[in-house]
């Protein structure tokens, strides 16, 4: 199977920067477990299942908006269908207001390389 890469948007920020043309919101946090459980069921019933990933990339916005057990969820769900390659970059983008080697050693732990 050919293998493809991953992007999985995450639109949630602390505040919309003005530079920012991305399809991003700031003050919605209460619909993000709601919007992890989509995307997973997005990822579940995705036709491409089986190829596997040479990329996978969580970006935004924000993807470190989530907690980490909420990315963790998102890549277990994305890497158990799409097998990442041996030099897979796992990738998520993140702002230093919501992080903290607590978190990068967790999301590290979880399969995030970048």
């Amino acid at each position: 199977m050919r293998p493809i890469a991953i992007y999985v948007h995450i639109p949630f920020c602390i505040r919309r920067c003005a530079y920012c043309d991305f399809n991003t919101y700031a003050g919605i946090d209460s619909l993000i477990p709601e919007y992890v459980e989509c995307i997973i069921d997005q990822i579940i019933s995705d036709p491409h299942i089986g190829h596997p990933a040479s990329s996978i990339f969580l970006g935004g916005g924000t993807p470190t908006m989530l907690s980490t057990v909420q990315l963790k969820s998102l890549l277990d769900a994305i890497t158990a269908r799409f097998p990442p390659m041996p030099n897979a970059e796992i990738t998520a983008e993140a702002n230093p207001a919501r992080s903290d080697m607590e978190r990068f050693s967790a999301m590290r732990n979880a399969g995030f390389n970048r």
